[in-house]
Formats: C-alpha cells, sequence, structure tokens
C-alpha cells in the first residue's frame, strides 16, 4: 500500500491485503478493501487472467487475488501466477491537514 499527500488530495494505491483508513473527527474511514477471493470483484479478475478460486483462494492456495513482489516465493506454479492481478486499485480522497490521519497496515502489522 502507498499513501500520498499534496495539499488537501490523498491518493491511496492498494494492492493485496493491506488497508489504509482516514481518521477524521476520532472516526475511522476504511479507504481500501482487503483483496480477498471471495469478493466478486476479485474473482471476476483472477477468471479473466484464466486462474479459478476454490476454498476461498487462488487455485487453492494462495490466500490473496492480488499480489506485487517476489514471485519466486508464491506457493504456484509460475504459470498459474499470471492469474494474480498486479495492478494497484488507486482511488483519491479529501484530506485536511493537521486535522485528518491516515494510519496504513498489513497482516495485523498497523
Amino acid at each position: 500500500i502507498v499513501t500520498l499527500i499534496v495539499g488537501n488530495k490523498l491518493v491511496v494505491a492498494n494492492l493485496g491485503d493491506s488497508r489504509a483508513v482516514l481518521v477524521r473527527d476520532d472516526r475511522a474511514v476504511q479507504l481500501t478493501i482487503d483483496a480477498e477471493p471471495n469478493i466478486p470483484r476479485f474473482d471476476e479478475q483472477v477468471r479473466a487472467l484464466g486462474g479459478i478460486i476454490y476454498n476461498n483462494r487462488v487455485f487453492g492456495s494462495l490466500a490473496t487475488p492480488a499480489a506485487i513482489g517476489d514471485h519466486r516465493n508464491m506457493s504456484i506454479s509460475e504459470d498459474k501466477r499470471k492469474s494474480i492481478v498486479n495492478i494497484p486499485e488507486i482511488s483519491l480522497f479529501e484530506f485536511v491537514p493537521g486535522r485528518d490521519r491516515v494510519v496504513i497496515g498489513c497482516d495485523g502489522q498497523w
């Protein structure tokens, strides 16, 4: 996940099982959607790339349908890796410097 603040704009790029949360007036607003195989949008993307979802995992073994990084360590074959979404979702939000805060996390680390 990547966040960029420019003036009063917040740009968030998300890929995988990471999450960004905007804290405004002591309220948390989730900015991203965790990439999970059971979400129809990700299921459709994986299928469009030639993959399948079963046991709520890509090819029954990979927990996230979207990833970037060290593909050599993935638990599926090189041919099947082509079905993993590798283009981040990019969103733009209003941001008030001095009032708003952004918290990012992955796998329970915030």
